[in-house]
C-alpha cells in the first residue's frame, strides 16, 4: 500500500477518528470531506 496523504493517515488510524467522530462537524463539511477522499486514487 502506497504512502497515504496525512488526511487519510489521520482518518484511518485506529478506532478513534476525531475528524469523523466530532459531533459538532456539520454534515456539509463531512460530505465535502468524503467527496474529496473519493477523488483520491488509492491505487
Amino acid at each position: 500500500m502506497p504512502d497515504l496523504p496525512p488526511v487519510l493517515r489521520r482518518l484511518g488510524r485506529g478506532p478513534q477518528r476525531p475528524a469523523l467522530a466530532a459531533p459538532v462537524a456539520p454534515s456539509r463539511r463531512a460530505a465535502a470531506l468524503v467527496a474529496r477522499l473519493n477523488r483520491i486514487p488509492l491505487g
